[in-house]
Order: structure tokens, then sequence, then C-alpha cells
């Protein structure tokens, strides 16, 4: 994302929060630009439409990327898609082959063998759904940290400089 990108964004969110138009948000849109670079614009315009939208208050950099991220296609299946996929696929006779790995690994977790016969698949669901679930954050956590040391490792210099000159006029 470019500067000017930045000052676009920030300037949509000015129009729709009165109580920030007197503020000088020139830093603000250097770190917007810095924090929110690895996303694409389509899905931060989309982002901070939703937010000034539903939200009372002027967006933070997490909230922005929140809303980002969940424009973009799913990386996994959600869980209940997950748990459909392993059902259909239930057939002590037959090696399974899911479309994401993080839903082998849930089986795994459980035993595929336990799953094909169990008498109380809803209590089996159930273990998935929590095992998938945990998967599935420590997977987003995982990206979420790698996307925060690719930004702050490549712009640690000036997000540096730019906090350093907080308080000085810019």
């Amino acid at each position: 994302m470019t500067i000017n990108e930045a000052r676009r964004l920030v300037a949509v969110a000015l129009a729709a929060y009165p109580s920030m138009q007197e503020k000088d948000l020139s830093l603000t849109a250097a770190v917007w630009q810095k924090m929110l670079g690895d996303l694409t614009m389509e899905n931060l315009e989309k982002a901070v439409l939703k937010i000034i939208a539903t939200k009372k208050f002027f967006p933070s950099i997490s909230e922005i990327r929140s809303e980002a991220v969940s424009f973009a296609a799913p990386l996994h299946p959600l869980p209940e898609e997950a748990w459909a996929e392993v059902m259909a696929q239930l057939d002590p006779y037959r090696t399974p082959h899911y479309s994401d790995p993080l839903i082998h690994r849930a089986v795994r977790a459980i035993g595929y063998i336990n799953l094909c016969m169990s008498e109380r698949v809803g209590v089996e669901r159930a273990h998935f759904l929590q095992i998938y679930g945990a998967f599935l954050q420590t997977d987003t956590n995982r990206r979420q940290n790698e996307a925060v040391m690719e930004i702050t490792g490549t712009h640690a210099p000036e997000l540096l400089r730019l906090l350093a000159g907080i308080g000085r006029p810019l």
C-alpha cells in the first residue's frame, strides 16, 4: 500500500468519525501503511467501510486487519464443513483423503478407527470440532505472527523513527 492509499483510507474513516477530524492523522496514515501493507487494498477498503458502518469509534489497526482478513478466501474449511468431509469418508476399509491437512491432523488425534467404530457419533463430533477448532486457532496465530514479524522486520527502523517523532511536529 502506498502512503496515498493509506491517507485515502484514513480520510474515509475521518469522514465517518467527526470527533477525529480536528486531529492531525498523518502519523496514523504512515503507521497504517506499514502495518497493513501486506493486505490487499480491496479488502482494506471493504474493512474500513464495514467498520464505519458497524462501530462507534475510529478503527484500530487490529480491527482493520481482522475485518480485511475476513474478506479474504478462508484458508481452511469451517469446522462444520470439515466434519461433513470426515463423515463422508468414514469407511474402515478405505484410507481417507481430506482436502486440508488440519482435518487429517484432527482425525488422527481422535483416531480414524475410533471414529469409524464409534456408537456415539455426537460425542466424536464434539471432540473433532474442539480439536479442529484448536488447530485452526493455532494456525491463525502462527500466520498472524509471521505477518507481524515480516512487517516489523522490514519496517522496524521506519516504525521506530515514526514512534520517536510522536509529540514533535512532522
